[in-house]
């Protein structure tokens, strides 16, 4: 039996034309692990307490049609477990992702974090299933990361993908593919971790984690 996986991701109405990259890495590896039982939650976030609507631009009727459509493009795909919602009150992406373990921690066995400016590796739930299977019984509960982008300082080392780690840190660098503010395709990520070809797991202490892709057990 498959474990029974659960991702969400807010969505801030702001975040309209930048969510679509997510998504399609996240169709990709639901193409990948092919479950019909993995659960998809997203929540549009549609109030203006932070940033106000550029009407002369935009309306919130025309965003809320489009992330509408992309849901129902996601669902119709290949009859993905989709779950949205639109949200007029005001919350933050902590206020979203409490009650997204609260809801489904019973439904689900394992809890990923999503996020609208992160891609999903198309191996995401394969190589979470076989970490869960090997661990499930010995350590229950737990919390992991996948190996990510450069991060801030040094002390962020033991998160960063290995093609990451030695390169260097540089101030508003938008070129070298390592950077922080470097922006990567999917295709791009793509080509690092078909590379792989042995999954390196590594235990980190203390507990250091960044919030996109988050992976708990419930």
């Amino acid at each position: 039996m498959k474990t029974k996986f659960g991702i969400g991701c807010l969505v801030q109405w702001y975040e309209i034309e930048i969510v679509n990259e997510y998504i399609e890495s996240l169709k990709q590896a639901l193409n990948h692990y092919n479950d019909d039982e993995l659960l998809v939650d997203f929540t549009f976030n549609i109030n203006q307490m932070l940033e106000k609507v550029d009407e002369s631009q935009t309306s919130i009727e025309t965003l809320v049609n489009k992330f509408t459509d992309m849901m129902n493009e996601l669902e119709n795909d290949n009859n993905y477990n989709v779950k949205y919602r639109i949200n007029e009150d005001f919350i933050t992406i902590a206020d979203y992702r409490r009650w997204f373990l609260d809801k489904y921690c019973t439904e689900v066995d394992v809890l990923v974090q999503g996020e609208t400016d992160a891609l999903m590796p198309k191996q995401t739930f394969t190589v979470l299933d076989m970490l869960h299977e090997q661990v499930k019984d010995s350590t229950p509960k737990y919390i992991a990361t996948f190996g990510i982008n450069k991060m801030w300082d040094n002390s962020w080392k033991p998160l960063e993908h290995i093609e990451f780690t030695d390169k260097p840190f540089i101030n508003n660098d938008e070129k070298n593919w390592w950077s922080i503010r470097y922006t990567m395709t999917k295709e791009e990520m793509d080509k690092f971790n078909d590379k792989v070809e042995d999954l390196n797991i590594v235990n980190i202490k203390p507990h250091k984690f960044n919030g996109c892709g988050f992976i708990i057990s419930s």
